[in-house]
This record gives structure tokens, C-alpha cells and sequence, in this order.
């Protein structure tokens, strides 16, 4: 049986997660991670929507569900796009040499480990995973040094976290986080 390109990535991402950061196509449009970056959501969500509906043995939920899948896809979309240009805006502060569409494909590309993020406890590891390749694509993208490829996703990540703890503390996040 021969693997389909996205299991190909896979295999690499999880098991050689270095070698798949610095492979991830640095130069080009955003047609390609943007098609990326949406099938990975979609399916990261929809096995969480599944997952969910049978923890909650509610057939009716799935239905609802999928169509909160759809309707969140172009709020994701545009998500990726405002984090990518923070992300950016504080590599140009920090001396990076790339440019935005490198910045956007880094964070894409890189976005591959979330589709275990509806997995309870798993998905921490895989936004971990996350996290750490996209510190060695804007080391290579913006040929600068990982103490400040660190230093430029690190802190937004930190706030990020605190939004999410603060939002679960009022539970408006989903149980798997």
C-alpha cells in the first residue's frame, strides 16, 4: 500500500520533527498552506466532533457540530493569518531578514501536530510540537539565531496560554485542551 503525501508528513513530523521543520517550502504563494493548514483543521475537528458525540452519546451534536466546523473554517483561516503577522512583526523587530508569506508558510506548515489536538492530554504535546517547529523554521526564515527565533514565538505563545487557562477558568474552552 503506498502512503499518501499527508502520511508521509506525518510520519516525519512526529518521528524526525527537525528534519520536517527545516523541509517545510519557506518561498512561494499561499494557495498551497492555506489548503494545508485547512484539511488539517478540518480534520483535527472533525475527529474531535466525533470523539465528542460519542462521549456524549448524542447523535444530534455531531450534525450541529459539523456545521461549526464549517462556519469556523474561514475564523481559523484568518486566525492563522493575524498570528502569522504577529509572529512577523516581532521577528522584524528582532532583526529576521524573511517576509511575510515565509512567516505565514512557517506557521502553516508547522500547524501539521495539531491534528491530535482533539486527543485529551495529547494535544499539549502536540502544540508543544508545534511550537518547537515553528522556532527552527523562523531560525532558517529569518537567518537568525534560535535564541531569538525563541524569544520571538515564546512570549506570544505564553499570553496565549494565559488567555486559554483564563478562558477555561470560565469554561467557554472545549474539555480536551
Amino acid at each position: 500500500m503506498k502512503e499518501t503525501k499527508y502520511l508521509l508528513l506525518l510520519k516525519q513530523c512526529f518521528l524526525h520533527p527537525r528534519e520536517y521543520a527545516e523541509k517545510i517550502p519557506l518561498t512561494g504563494g499561499f494557495k498551497e498552506p492555506i489548503i494545508f493548514f485547512l484539511v488539517i483543521y478540518g480534520i483535527s475537528s472533525f475527529l474531535g466532533l466525533i470523539l465528542n458525540s460519542i462521549l456524549a452519546l448524542n447523535i444530534s451534536k455531531f450534525f450541529v457540530g459539523i456545521t461549526g466546523i464549517v462556519i469556523s473554517l474561514p475564523f481559523s483561516l484568518a486566525s492563522l493569518f493575524i498570528f502569522s503577522g504577529i509572529l512577523h512583526f516581532i521577528a522584524q523587530l528582532l532583526g529576521g531578514k524573511g517576509d511575510f508569506k515565509g512567516s505565514f508558510r512557517a506557521n502553516a506548515y508547522a500547524s501539521l501536530p495539531s491534528i491530535l489536538s482533539w486527543i485529551p492530554v495529547i494535544s499539549i504535546l502536540a502544540y508543544a510540537l508545534q511550537t518547537y517547529i515553528v522556532i527552527i523554521a523562523f531560525h532558517k526564515l529569518h537567518h537568525y539565531s534560535y535564541r531569538k527565533a525563541v524569544l520571538t514565538v515564546l512570549p506570544f505563545i505564553l499570553i496565549v496560554l494565559m488567555l486559554m487557562i483564563a478562558l477555561s477558568m470560565l469554561g467557554t474552552l472545549p474539555n480536551n485542551l
